[in-house]
């Protein structure tokens, strides 16, 4: 016990935790510290979470209070004023919503278009964007079909590969003044890639 008491009194651990704490120091993780600082932490950040709430609540009671006030004594210019400040302050985050739905909609339209439209009745048509983001993560593996690898060896061209050319056909391409990328290309054209 007399150890536990020791850190508390002596200000030298506190001293270097607030140096490390300025300095942006991560060396000491909370997990690592003494039993009493991992406490101290603990209920600092509980009572800085209760303010943070206690403040938040305080604010909308007094906007509340004040609103009510305006009301009561008739002063609607006031109260409309009040009204538009508030809608103004809120039209930066109704502008970014509307942006990330938008975007939302726009993702599992594309998601939607890879599914065959036999599995396309399974989806959800009630759902709100982001949730049926989360089902279309969830599902949409099931409801799509793998490719099927390519069993030719890659000799149907295509697939950005190469057609090789055997001398005798660059001979046939020196003879004529074709390239020979020209010759390689009118051979894939023939042989169907």
């Amino acid at each position: 016990m007399a150890d536990e008491q020791q850190p508390i009194e002596n200000n030298e651990q506190p001293e270097q935790l607030d140096a490390d704490i300025r300095e942006g120091s991560e060396n000491h993780a909370v997990d690592d510290l003494p039993s009493w600082a991992q406490d101290m932490i603990r209920s600092l950040r509980d009572e800085a979470a209760s303010r943070r709430v206690a403040l938040k609540q305080h604010e909308v009671e007094s906007r509340k209070r004040e609103q009510q006030r305006l009301a009561e004594e008739g002063k609607w210019r006031e109260l409309a004023e009040s009204r538009a400040d508030e809608l103004s302050n809120l039209a930066p985050y109704r502008e970014r919503a509307e942006k990330l739905e938008s975007m939302l909609v726009d993702s599992n339209t594309q998601r939607i278009e890879q599914i065959p439209e036999s599995m396309r009745t399974l989806i959800p048509s009630d759902y709100a964007p982001e949730q049926l983001a989360r089902w279309l993560d969830a599902n949409l593996s099931h409801l799509t079909r793998p490719t099927a690898p390519k069993l030719d060896g890659g000799t149907a061209g295509g697939g950005g590969n190469a057609i090789t050319l055997t001398e005798d056909e660059k001979q046939v391409a020196r003879a004529t003044g074709i390239s020979f990328e020209e010759y390689a290309k009118q051979k894939q054209r023939i042989l169907g890639g």
